[in-house]
């Protein structure tokens, strides 16, 4: 279980970019700011994040 949540403080930082980042295009694009798309955005990438350096670091072992 430390595993994981040593893998979050990882993937919380990076899922926070990747919103803002989709955040700053939403509005180049639309001309608003999406906000139920970033928070979806944002849950998925962290998910996805954090799996992948989970399953990267038992690969090594």
């Amino acid at each position: 279980m430390s595993d994981v949540l040593s893998r979050l403080q990882t993937a919380i930082p990076m899922a926070l970019v990747g919103g803002v980042v989709y955040t700053g295009v939403s509005y180049a694009v639309d001309g608003r700011v999406d906000f139920v798309g970033g928070a979806v955005f944002m849950l998925v990438f962290g998910f996805v994040v954090t799996v992948g350096l989970v399953y990267a670091d038992r690969s090594e072992e």
